[in-house]
This record gives structure tokens, C-alpha cells and sequence, in this order.
């Protein structure tokens, strides 16, 4: 009996030890690291721990972070098994085995077109460069920034692999993880205040000078009257403000100031072309002529409050909205065509820079429409001379 309690009570025993044994073995048999091991054995590639990304510094004063064009150090665990991979080199020295750079990858995209400065035994270095094979990547990484705490640095993985592989994992601790600068504060700080002067002093004159106003304003000036605003200074303004606000953007980001493309020049021209050919057909008009005789055979000084709203019901300024859209005629069709043109692709424009940062590229189709409606203003104003 004592015999038959013995056998029982070890068979309890090593039935309650086997139980935890089979649950760590079963574990063990599937967790990530033996599998790894277990895969790389069945296909005969190699054996090692694999690369890992453990630390990753800017190279001028080692912080962790760093802004396009200048230089990283990418710190990487058994980086002579990525090497020897990528020349094949080592357990990887095959027949069928292909030579591959070793590329720069930004939270898992691969940026083309990147190779080593210098390699050492467990660092790289990088110069984060925007080129024409990355620039989309750049664009997707950095473009429509967020109006938060990632606005001026981007947290982001950065890590390296071969050039026709993926990543190699990243085991950076938090504190330690890369801050891209997207925005220099001092920088940005200091085109902030050079572009709301820009926009002060433009508005301030415009509102008491002739500067975006109608040729008339010298003959209104004695009468304390102002001249109307002019759609095709306006227009022209508009693209002044705007290609000034996408180069200093671009500039603030990238670093690159070789950015004005043929559609800024085309965009420019076509402004500053209707704005010449405007004060050329008001300076060759009848109307303007007719007007400087009528104020010149006005009493003068005290000129009658009648005689002096009547010029201003017609020579006068309205605001802004009703003098660029209206002629002598009173609001016109064709001057509220090339107002909505205007500003349709002033904002296709600003929408380019700041998601892609770059100089948009309209097509020739696009640009043509704008001149199309510029060419129709400037037909309009030649028999509005003679009213």
C-alpha cells in the first residue's frame, strides 16, 4: 500500500513539474529570436546576431538631432555582417550573390540616392540631402507641416539598409530618437518679421498712395479724393507677396534658394505684363485726358461739393472689391474672370509649396487660361477709354 502512495505521489510530482517545463519550451520555441535563428539555418545564409541601429547623432556637436545637409552618425551593432552582405563579402561570398549599397532609410523610406561618407567599424555617416531621386520622399516627410510641437523638429526613425532590402531595426531608446529640424527658430524668426514689414509697409502705401491704384491718383490728389484700385497692380502684387512667401518657406526648410522655376517667371511676366500694357492704354486714352481737362475747368481752390461728388461717384474709390471688378461701365464679366483666376491659382500655388515645398509647375494649358483672361482685361480697357 505505502508502495502503490509512492509511485502515485511521484507521478503527481513530475506531472506538476512538466507542465511549466512544456508551457517556457513552447515559448521559447516561438519567440521572434528563434525563429530568426531557426530560418536563417534552414536556408543556408549565415549565422550571427543580426544589425541593429543603436544610436543615431548628428556629426558637428552629437545631439540627436539635425537638419537636411548636414551630416549624421548612425551608430549600428554587427555592421560587418550588413558590409559583408552588401559586398559580398564573408559567409555571404556566393556565386549568386550581387554587390548592393548601403542606403540611408527615414522612418522605413528608403532615401535614393544616399551613400556612406565614411564607414568605420560600427558607424556610418550620412549627409541628409535632398536630391532629384529623394525629393518626393523629402516632400512626404517634411511637406503640409502640422501647426503643433512638430512643426519646427520632426521626431523620425532613421536607419540604414541595402539598397534593394528593407531597414534594419532601430532599437534607439526614446529619449534618444532623432529630432529632424524642419525650421531654424532664429531663422524663421527673423524671415517672420522681414516678410510682416514687407506686408505692412505694401498695405500702408496702398491704402495712401498710387502704388496698386489707378493712374488718375495725382489729379485726385488735390481734391482729397483716391483713385480706384488697380486689378492689374493687384494682380501683379499678388505674385510679388506670394513667390516672396514660397522662397523664404522653402528656403527656411530645405536650405535650397535655387528654386524659381519657368511657371514663377511665366507667373510674374504675365502680372507685370497687363500691368505695363494697363498704363500703357490709360496713358494713350482719351479718357484720362478729358478727365485732367474737366478738373482743370473747375474753380479752383473751393471747388462745389456737387462738381466734387461727381468725380468722386465716377474717378473715385469704392473699395477694393468694386474697384477691381468694375469699369466704366460698372461691374464687368470679364475683370471678375480674371479676379477668380487669379486667386484659383494663387492657391493651387500655395498649397504646392507648402505640402510639396517646392515652386509649383502649372502646365501650359493653366498658364494660357491666366493669359487668356489677362489678354481679355487689356481688350476691355480700350474702348473703356473712350467713355
Amino acid at each position: 500500500m505505502s508502495a502503490m502512495c509512492c509511485v502515485s505521489r511521484c507521478m503527481a510530482l513530475a506531472s506538476s513539474a512538466f507542465i511549466p517545463l512544456s508551457i517556457a519550451t513552447m515559448l521559447v520555441l516561438n519567440s521572434p529570436s528563434f525563429l530568426a535563428e531557426a530560418e536563417e539555418k534552414s536556408s543556408g545564409t549565415t549565422t550571427g546576431a543580426q544589425p541593429r541601429v543603436t544610436s543615431v547623432v548628428s556629426d558637428a556637436d552629437g545631439k540627436s538631432e539635425g537638419a537636411l545637409n548636414e551630416i549624421i552618425s548612425i551608430t549600428v551593432a554587427n555592421l560587418s555582417r550588413l558590409r559583408d552582405e552588401a559586398t559580398c563579402q564573408g559567409d555571404f561570398k556566393k556565386n549568386d550573390c550581387r554587390a548592393r549599397e548601403i542606403v540611408l532609410f527615414v522612418n522605413q523610406r528608403k532615401i535614393e540616392g544616399t551613400k556612406p561618407l565614411s564607414m568605420s567599424t560600427d558607424t556610418l555617416k550620412f549627409r541628409l540631402e535632398r536630391s532629384a531621386k529623394s525629393d518626393e520622399v523629402w516632400a512626404d516627410l517634411l511637406g503640409a507641416p502640422r501647426l503643433d510641437s512638430t512643426f519646427l523638429r520632426l521626431p523620425v526613425s532613421v536607419s540604414v539598409g541595402l539598397a534593394d532590402g528593407l531597414a534594419v531595426p532601430a532599437v534607439v531608446a526614446d529619449d534618444k530618437a532623432f529630432m529632424i529640424i524642419r525650421i531654424r527658430p532664429l531663422w524663421s524668426l527673423a524671415c517672420l518679421i522681414l516678410f510682416a514689414v514687407m506686408i505692412y509697409y505694401l498695405m500702408r502705401l496702398s491704402s495712401e498712395s498710387s502704388m496698386l491704384r489707378e493712374s488718375t491718383g495725382d489729379l485726385l490728389k488735390p481734391l482729397n479724393l483716391r483713385a480706384q484700385y488697380s486689378l492689374a497692380r493687384f494682380q501683379m502684387a499678388l505674385w510679388f507677396v506670394l513667390v516672396v512667401a514660397a522662397f523664404l518657406f522653402i528656403w527656411l526648410v530645405t536650405g535650397n534658394y535655387d528654386t524659381i522655376n519657368e511657371t514663377v517667371l511665366v507667373l510674374i511676366g504675365i502680372g507685370a505684363g497687363t500691368a505695363l500694357g494697363a498704363a500703357a492704354v490709360d496713358a494713350s486714352g482719351e479718357r484720362k485726358e478729358a478727365f485732367a481737362k474737366a478738373i482743370q475747368a473747375l474753380p479752383q481752390p473751393n471747388i462745389p461739393p456737387a462738381d466734387k461728388k461727381a468725380i468722386e461717384e465716377k474717378w473715385g474709390s469704392h473699395g477694393f472689391i468694386v474697384d477691381v471688378l468694375s469699369d466704366s461701365s460698372g461691374i464687368s464679366f470679364h475683370r471678375f474672370q480674371m479676379f477668380i483666376w487669379t486667386l484659383v491659382l494663387a492657391i493651387l500655388f500655395l498649397y504646392s509649396v507648402w505640402s510639396r515645398l517646392s515652386m509649383p509647375t502649372f502646365s501650359a494649358t493653366l498658364l494660357g487660361l491666366l493669359g487668356i483672361s489677362a489678354g481679355t482685361y487689356l481688350g476691355f480697357k480700350f474702348p473703356e477709354q473712350r467713355k
